[in-house]
């Protein structure tokens, strides 16, 4: 499924075949001219679901208004141990682009990890910096509003491990949504996916 960022700065799904006029930037559209890319991830936006795999926190599902304008972002809590949802050996030498969109809970800070002992990227989302970044990382942030921001983290050694989405010890809170990952090089724009992995074919623009 392709998406957009609209003229009231929601992400909303496009048809088939209909040009993508992204207003993400403010004032003009861009249009975007993407190629073909897969979110690896299943149900991109739903936490709570058992594909994500608690990891010393717990998942409220639909707690506050997300990125597309309806309530289904969940609040992500610490609770003991690892303080994330996680997918095991998710990590590869190519499936090395990670997103997800975050919002302060009762922290401001929110993680992007291999939790394979490599480590990973943590996020300011109040502020819209970064904080930390481990070595053998690429990253960056960006500010999506309403208190959103759409936070990156690229293992440029295309290490092999777990992939851990969190905050940074127990009792802290942060809102997610909207998780992908992706092959190589750069995160492309939002796909949202259920209960497999989706891919959006390439924009060509002729005429």
């Amino acid at each position: 499924e392709a998406t957009r960022v609209n003229e009231e700065g929601l992400i909303e799904t496009m048809g088939a075949n209909v040009p993508r006029l992204d207003y993400s930037g403010g004032g003009c559209p861009v249009l975007l001219t993407e190629p073909q890319k897969t979110n690896l991830f299943n149900y991109s936006s739903d936490f709570s679901n058992a594909y994500w795999i608690n990891n010393g926190v717990t998942v409220v599902a639909n707690q506050t208004i997300s990125p597309d304008g309806t309530e289904n972002a969940d609040l992500l809590t610490g609770v003991s141990g690892g303080f994330g949802v996680v997918r095991f050996s998710t990590w590869t030498a190519t499936n090395n682009v990670a997103s997800c969109f975050a919002k302060k809970g009762s922290s401001n800070l929110f993680s992007i990890a291999n939790a394979s002992g490599v480590g990973g990227v943590t996020f300011d989302v109040e502020n819209g910096t970064l904080t930390s970044i481990a070595s053998g990382f690429e990253a960056e942030i960006e500010n999506y509003g309403n208190g959103w921001f759409r936070c990156t983290a690229i293992d440029t050694l295309g290490r092999s491990g777990t992939f851990s989405l969190g905050v940074t010890a127990a009792s802290e809170s942060v809102y997610i949504w909207g998780a992908m990952l992706e092959a190589q090089s750069y995160a492309t724009s939002y796909i949202p996916t259920s209960g497999s992995a989706v891919t959006r074919n390439g924009d060509q623009v002729t005429g």
